[in-house]
């Protein structure tokens, strides 16, 4: 230490020659670690983006309960601009909406989240999707998505009365 300086110097060699052969699999090793970093850290950036979908989501799910039909609708529409799976969110939002007697723009959020292949979710899109119709009075349309849900559910009683109501609406409208 120099007399007078509190701090020992400290000196660094850099190594400016190129690395011997056997340091290859080390830099290899070394660009394999930076390449997963990367990768992890672009994965887990994503991901708060994904949270505030799922929190819009539950958050509409709250309005609705408490009958607030309009939250609920604003919360939802923000879901379905943030979540990469919209179905659930477009689902509801065309229940928030059918709530508010907006069967048009129902009728659009239950068709824009039809893309599923769970049938249990796409046959309860189409029941609501035939609702949303019926009330609209496009009843050929209704009994369509009454169809589609009775294929991928059979069973469903409800989406069959809702068929035989549909097919008696289209027969009374129609010219003798």
């Amino acid at each position: 230490m120099e007399k007078g300086n509190l701090f020992p110097r400290i000196f660094f060699q850099v190594q400016l020659s190129a690395p011997e052969k056997n340091n290859a699999p080390v830099m290899k090793r070394m660009l394999t670690v930076f390449t997963l970093l990367f990768f992890f850290s672009v994965a887990n950036a994503q991901q708060p983006a994904q949270k505030d979908a799922w929190k819009n989501t539950r958050d509409g799910n709250q309005s609705f309960k408490a009958g607030n039909f309009v939250q609920a609708e604003k919360h939802y529409r923000e879901a379905v601009h943030s979540d990469t799976n919209k179905v659930v969110a477009n689902y509801n939002l065309g229940n928030s909406l059918y709530r508010q007697r907006k069967y048009d723009d129902a009728s659009r959020a239950y068709a824009d989240g039809l893309n599923t292949k769970n049938a249990d979710s796409l046959a309860k899109g189409y029941h609501n999707l035939g609702n949303a119709l019926l009330q609209e009075k496009k009843y050929q349309e209704s009994i369509n998505a009454y169809k589609q849900s009775l294929k991928l559910n059979p069973k469903d009683e409800n989406t069959r009365y809702n068929l035989a109501y549909a097919e008696s609406k289209l027969k009374q409208n129609q010219p003798p």
